[in-house]
């Protein structure tokens, strides 16, 4: 058997939605229909009710084919992050290197492999408990576009939002800011509403260990834009807020931000 790089997203709450027939459901797929990876011959999408699995189709031989189909696993992981900030939807999702088997037949495709039972058994264990990507350590040095900062011994967490990568370690007292800073395409404002969304889950939500995930990934973003957050806290996530001197309604036009 072969191995490969193998991206597993878990939709969270997806029980819930089909219960309550959520149209949130048709929305959501209708949105991953759109994601780049899908032009991308090199890859095989395959969803199963809340589990989308992602996989390369051979492996890269150079160390820069390594690095560049990282980054288009995770820039895939990074889309659906924004869809689903436009949804209210979390997932968790894990990118890891092993043995995978996919085989088209006649009537219906099967897939199997170490890496999958490995990414179910994390992503549905107790091994990660926030929301978001995480990335296998022994792949993680590849990659070189997205922040990453360590989780456990096993795992560093990836920051999606390179929207806010220049803000990291910035004091509270350093915002708002100036308008110069935020001159081309910006996703704050989607950053601002995923932050809103988190503490309001940590403030609310009634069961504990669903909460505690919440206050992970929180935790993990302010370990490293604490400032940024702080401030955003204050004035009740207000994205405006951060550069009052901005159109942000202009920037809604601009591309990436306009996809979403």
């Amino acid at each position: 058997m072969t191995s490969t790089y193998l991206l597993y997203l878990d939709i969270l709450g997806f029980k819930k939605m089909v219960e309550q027939n959520d149209p949130r459901i048709d929305d959501l797929f209708e949105r991953v229909d759109t994601l780049r990876v899908f032009m991308d011959e090199a890859f095989k999408t395959l969803i199963f009710s809340d589990t989308i699995i992602c996989f390369l189709k051979h492996d890269p031989r150079s160390k820069e084919a390594r690095e560049t189909m990282l980054m288009y696993a995770c820039e895939a992981s990074q889309s659906l992050f924004y869809h689903c900030v436009q949804l209210g939807i979390v997932f968790r999702g894990v990118l890891t290197f092993g043995e995978f088997k996919y085989t088209k037949h006649k009537h219906f495709d099967s897939y199997y492999g170490k890496a999958l039972i490995d990414a179910y058994q994390k992503d549905n264990g107790h091994e990660i408990t926030g929301t978001g990507l995480f990335v296998d350590k022994s792949i993680s040095s590849n990659l070189n576009i997205f922040r990453t900062i360590e989780y456990n011994d096993k795992f560093d967490f990836v920051y999606p939002n390179q929207s806010i990568g220049d803000f990291e370690n910035w004091p509270k007292a350093a915002f708002p800011i100036d308008w110069i800073l935020l001159e081309g395409p910006s996703l704050l404002d989607l950053d601002a509403k995923y932050f809103k969304f988190l503490k309001n889950q940590i403030d609310t939500h009634q069961d504990e260990y669903i909460r505690s995930k919440y206050l992970t990934t929180y935790e993990l973003y302010k370990k490293r834009f604490s400032g940024l957050i702080e401030f955003l806290e204050l004035n009740d996530f207000d994205h405006r807020k951060l550069s009052p001197e901005v159109d942000w309604e202009e920037k809604l036009d601009e591309f990436p931000r306009s996809i979403y």
